[in-house]
């Protein structure tokens, strides 16, 4: 039987070897970087975010009125498809107010005009609330005119539901556009009326 003062000093040479204990712990390191290494790997490769779907928006057809001098004149213009009533109507704002596309039409309203907002009442009356800089667009009689109709006959003509249209100016009711047409009723006098 040995005795614990040889016990001790076996344990003291083995431990007294440096290089041992150096190759232990060099070998501890390595095996715990090389570990996290694959854990990482792993765990990006798990959670790896999918590619985002790319999802094609079909375009539909409508026909736009703009002015054109003393009359309005139609342009066909593509606009995202949409089944509901609201968002084509709001689409189809959208269009009029990035002004027209070909040559020898005049702008519906001011350049940078911002929809603010666009709903159909149960009655058919189309809201299109706009901010203020419609109206720095200089209008007489006739251009506010054929303005507000190049709305109501576009939206009549794409949404059968729309009866009337209604200007708002950042969301407040106003007395008229342009000081020339009552805005407190809605319009829904058409084109061909006149």
């Amino acid at each position: 039987m040995t005795e614990p003062a040889d016990v001790r000093s076996h344990i003291k040479k083995s431990l007294g070897q440096p290089t041992v204990l150096l190759a232990l712990i060099a070998a501890l390191i390595v095996a715990t970087v090389v570990a996290g290494w694959y854990w990482g790997r792993y765990v990006r490769s798990s959670h790896r975010a999918a590619p985002p779907v790319v999802q094609e928006v079909k375009m539909a057809q409508v026909v736009l009125y703009f002015p054109a001098g003393d009359h309005l004149e139609t342009e066909t213009r593509e606009v995202p498809e949409t089944v509901e009533t609201v968002s084509l109507g709001g689409n189809i704002v959208q269009a009029l107010l990035a002004g027209p596309g070909e040559e020898g039409l005049d702008r519906v309203m001011s350049e940078g005009t911002e929809l603010r907002a666009f709903f159909i009442d149960a009655d058919g009356v189309a809201y299109i609330d706009v901010d203020r800089k419609a109206l720095a667009i200089p209008c007489d009689a006739l251009s506010a005119y054929l303005s507000m109709q190049s709305f109501f006959q576009s939206l009549k003509r794409n949404v059968p539901e729309v009866k009337a249209v209604k200007f708002l100016i950042d969301a407040r009711e106003v007395d008229s556009l342009w000081g020339h047409f009552d805005a407190t009723a809605p319009w829904s006098l058409t084109y061909e009326e006149r």
